[in-house]
């Protein structure tokens, strides 16, 4: 079974730029690796952001620069779960049970969020790790 039928193809970007191969532009490689690269783009979207997608996006840029108060996480732990059960063209391709969203790490500048969850159309159903940041402000310490 491929992983692609679900979890698709789209253009491969490399920091925001698009990826050329041979000349010409390139592909992600695996399925899993465009469902990867489209959740790091709806979660980075507001919505309203996209012209002919008003809806699209996560709307996380609302919550960068503020303190990282306790309310404050459970705000983003819920932000980043909804975007994964709720997401447009996300939800489809994640068994909604499996998403676990946690704090990694916190600075006065950035709080890194470990997001996991399994893919629904790999050959295996082995849980993935995305590695998202988000910026903040120094808040009360916690």
């Amino acid at each position: 079974m491929s992983d692609r039928a679900n979890l698709g193809t789209d253009l491969l970007l490399e920091d925001g730029d698009l990826a050329l191969a041979g000349g010409d532009l390139d592909c992600t490689p695996t399925g899993l690796s465009t469902l990867m690269q489209d959740i790091k783009h709806f979660l980075n979207t507001d919505a309203g952001d996209l012209f002919g997608h008003r809806s699209y996006g996560a709307g996380s840029g609302r919550l960068v620069g503020e303190p990282a108060t306790e309310a404050w996480i459970s705000q983003v732990q819920r932000l980043l779960s909804d975007a994964l059960l709720y997401g447009e063209g996300i939800s489809p391709r994640i068994d909604p049970s499996s998403i676990q969203v946690t704090l990694s790490e916190r600075t006065a500048q950035t709080s890194v969020w470990t997001i996991s969850f399994i893919p629904i159309g790999e050959d295996r159903t082995s849980r993935k790790n995305l590695i998202w940041e988000l910026p903040i402000t120094s808040g009360e310490d916690l």
